[in-house]
């Protein structure tokens, strides 16, 4: 009995990767091949693959076993294949927001990010964390320091590709400070005039 199940792979788009069918397990009690009838049921394959991070997945045969069904009687060959995901191949780039102010004392920071690709499968969630502060007059760096991507309490991020984050500019401007003093005159009086 040559029992063979197949194998491939997808882009990673949330739904489970499998292949149950198998071939070379036909019933048939006229033949030298395959299964004697009846000793047999529920032939298939059980691989299941849904992430990159699950890596190479064997697409496992199975089957149940009948009451006159005798393993010593038969030579099985099994040639499973293997189930993969693939990281989904479109660059997703993070941008950090910029943001600019006036001096007021106080520190300038933005948490803000951008995507410039809209690829998520629909119930994923991407994340990110944007670090940079200013507090004085100045330009100082918005970076993107960390990202993820989940699918409910699943890290998927590996089913995507990341492009090398872009940096935001955080900016505080010159506060301006009009002083004016009053000028004026009076007549001599040998007191000072202030």
């Amino acid at each position: 009995v040559n029992l063979e199940s197949s194998g491939g792979e997808k882009p990673y788009d949330g739904t489970p990767l499998t292949k149950p069918k198998v071939t070379g397990w036909e019933q048939s009690d006229d033949s030298n091949t395959g299964f004697v009838t009846g000793e047999v049921s529920d032939v298939r394959a059980t691989g299941i693959v849904t992430n990159v991070s699950e890596g190479k997945v064997k697409n496992t045969i199975d089957y149940t076993e009948g009451e006159k069904f005798k393993e010593a009687n038969y030579e099985i060959r099994k040639t499973e294949g293997v189930l993969e995901i693939k990281a989904i191949a479109k660059l997703i780039v993070i941008t950090a927001s910029s943001a600019s102010k006036t001096y007021d004392g106080k520190a300038l920071t933005n948490g803000n990010y951008q995507n410039t690709l809209n690829v998520l499968v629909a119930g994923d969630k991407l994340t990110a964390v944007v670090s940079g502060t200013i507090t004085d007059v100045g330009i100082a760096d918005n970076v993107v320091i960390s990202y993820k991507v989940m699918r409910d309490d699943v890290d998927v991020t590996a089913n995507y590709t990341f492009g090398d984050s872009v940096k935001g500019k955080l900016e505080i401007v010159k506060r301006k400070v009009n002083l004016e003093s009053s000028g004026g005159e009076k007549p001599y009086d040998g007191t000072p005039l202030t």
